[in-house]
């Protein structure tokens, strides 16, 4: 059989379309279900407070959807904030609410190479923000489009905020957006935004960025939450939750600690009390002397308010001062950050990562130079079970120093910490009056002021949950 080149190719053109045409729309349906799509629906707000929410999964992983009530836990600080007005609660706990299967789908999501398309529908007449903004991942509010697996390391946990366009405002500012009720003066939205972006910016160079640096303040004053007392916050990150009741100083003080909580937290780099906490207090007022010395002196009144009641998070703090000075002393340079930055770094590619005090100390001493090891080890003292590292710092107010053959007066201020199966820290104070010698004045003399704070906690994690409940009455 003879077919013309005209015939031939008069048939074959129209094939060659109608396959590309059909390869194309098999490419498109496959991409289009190769994606998954998490819409979470706000339908109505009851007068109790509750919500009525839907929930729908959808792709080649998941097809599901499920509706229920959504309500706050009263024993679960950060689920407290939902209302009809105002929902600041973590997504993951929202997902759980409605759903009940929370962990499996986070399992599925973790599991799961493709990109995952976030939406976050709320009723006429409200607003939405998340610890999603500003991340490049879409526009403020969503929809939001991400890969999936950084969806379920990250994100899940941190909070959505759906609010009243009635009873609340939205200041939008440069990588940070505050939420915050009307009758609250805007100047004071103004000062958050300031408070949170400076502290945000210096530690993300000192540290390195991270993927839940705060994205969302909420600033809550009156009745909308009853569940939470006045003076009170907490973050979960990426969102910054504060109701309004304490003084200026504790403002200050409050949104800078929380704002450190973008980088000390679960999934990041955590640890006990002693270590998280206590780094967050010490870097929050750090990071404040170095963006605003104004701001600094309120956030300072009230730590140093705190520290005169003996109150755990300014008198943890001061240790990892005087660790800081220890590596400035020893070695000419700053190793405490530069470790906590090189922990940082190894928590983001590992997964997470949890110290508690004695494993950064080691820390320390490992990664300082090597010129100026043995001298930091003097200074910070052993760091293994069954000894007592301490750390002194001697500061001369008087005579000219080793060997003076006159009077001397020295503070001398000693921090012990003591690893024992209580896990106590023990802070010494001494303040010593050095008389006529030629002896090198390097060992504490008399003692004239001792205290010792016990703080004994079966673990780490149950203590900082413990810890967090009781912020209202320090803000911290």
């Amino acid at each position: 059989m003879h077919i013309k080149p005209r015939v031939f190719f008069t048939l074959l053109v129209p094939l060659a379309l109608f396959s590309l045409l059909l390869i194309a729309s098999l490419s498109l349906y496959s991409s289009a279900h190769s994606q998954l799509l998490l819409r979470i629906l706000f339908l109505r707000p009851y007068p109790n407070g509750t919500w009525l929410v839907k929930i729908e999964y959808s792709g080649v992983l998941l097809s599901r959807n499920c509706s229920g009530l959504l309500a706050p836990n009263p024993y679960y600080v950060e689920t407290k904030g939902i209302s009809k007005q105002l929902v600041v609660a973590p997504l993951y706990y929202i997902l759980d609410s409605v759903c009940g299967d929370a962990a499996s789908i986070v399992e599925v999501l973790s599991g799961y190479r493709g990109n995952l398309t976030v939406a976050i529908v709320a009723p006429r007449g409200f607003g939405v923000r998340s610890s999603l903004d500003w991340r490049g991942f879409g526009g403020l509010g969503g929809p939001y489009r991400l890969p999936a697996q950084l969806f379920a390391r990250f994100y899940v946990y941190d909070s959505l905020v759906v609010y009243s366009k009635k009873r609340f405002n939205v200041y939008d500012g440069d990588g940070l957006s505050v939420v915050y009720q009307r009758g609250v003066n805007q100047s004071l939205a103004g000062l958050a935004w300031r408070i949170v972006s400076c502290v945000s910016r210096y530690v993300a160079v000192e540290l390195g960025a991270s993927p839940r640096r705060p994205v969302v303040v909420v600033l809550v004053a009156g009745d909308v939450h009853p569940l939470y007392p006045p003076g009170f916050a907490f973050s979960t990150g990426g969102v910054v939750y504060l109701k309004l009741g304490g003084g200026l100083d504790w403002v200050v003080h409050t949104l800078a600690h929380e704002a450190l909580h973008g980088w000390l937290n679960y999934d990041l780099l955590g640890g006990g009390f002693g270590f998280e906490e206590a780094a967050a207090e010490f870097l929050a007022l750090r990071a404040l002397r170095n963006c605003n010395e104004s701001l600094y002196r309120l956030a300072y009144r009230y730590h140093l308010a705190m520290k005169n009641v003996g109150e755990d998070y300014a008198v943890w703090s001061e240790l990892h001062e005087r660790l800081w000075r220890a590596g400035l002393a020893a070695c000419g340079q700053d190793v405490y950050t530069a470790t906590l930055r090189y922990l940082f770094s190894k928590a983001l590619a590992e997964g997470g990562l949890r110290v508690n005090l004695f494993e950064f100390t080691e820390a320390m001493v490992e990664h300082a130079p090597p010129a100026c090891r043995r001298r930091l080890e003097a200074l910070l003292g052993p760091v293994y079970p069954g000894w007592s590292p301490s750390l002194a710092v001697h500061e001369s107010t008087g005579g000219n120093g080793c060997g003076a053959a006159k009077t001397v007066t020295t503070k001398t201020v000693t921090v012990t910490v003591t690893k024992t199966a209580e896990k106590t820290v023990v802070a010494t104070r001494a303040e010593n009056r050095l008389s006529e010698g030629t002896g090198c004045p390097c060992i504490p003399g008399y003692v004239y002021f001792v205290v010792a704070l016990a703080s004994a906690f079966a673990g780490a994690a149950a203590y900082a949950v413990a810890s967090k409940s009781v912020r209202a009455a320090i803000g911290g």
